[in-house]
């Protein structure tokens, strides 16, 4: 193979560089590549986000699950609201119970209704909302875990 691409080499006479064709084949297959690369790189981007979401969720019922049986049931709220002074434009976070959220541009987004009271640590369900619009949820004690982008 390589004695054949040297052969070819010695018969352009004496000619240095790439022809016009070769260029546009090499510029035609990079093309191609970046085509294929960019959904991937977006797909992997969303899935991403929306595990962060999910994870947020997650830690958050365990930590509220925690307050909880320290505190009683008086400490989620303020628990909630302190979740939500520390990264306002990212993540707002609700307690489980009813069927609307608040977002983090201010509308709110219609969700699964979830039995949860917030008087014991095997009930409690709490949801995180990003700033795209895409949610989860999720509960302390192996509770279900439910998310939904947008």
């Amino acid at each position: 193979m390589i004695s054949f691409i040297n052969n070819a080499l010695k018969h352009r006479n004496g000619e240095k560089g790439f022809s016009l064709v070769e260029l546009i084949v090499v510029v035609a297959i990079l093309g191609i590549l970046v085509v294929i690369a960019i959904p991937v790189f977006g797909a992997i981007q969303e899935t991403a986000r929306h595990n962060t979401v999910k994870t947020a969720a997650a830690n958050a019922a365990t930590s509220l699950a925690a307050q909880v049986t320290a505190s009683g049931p008086s400490a989620v709220q303020p628990a909630i609201e302190k979740l939500n002074s520390q990264n306002p434009s990212e993540l707002r976070y609700s307690a489980g119970g009813g069927t609307q959220i608040e977002s983090v541009t201010g509308g709110t987004i219609n969700v699964p209704a979830v039995q949860a009271s917030m008087d014991s640590t095997d009930t409690i369900y709490v949801y995180a909302v990003n700033n795209r619009g895409e949610w989860a949820g999720a509960g302390s004690a192996g509770a279900a875990s439910q998310s939904w982008p947008r």
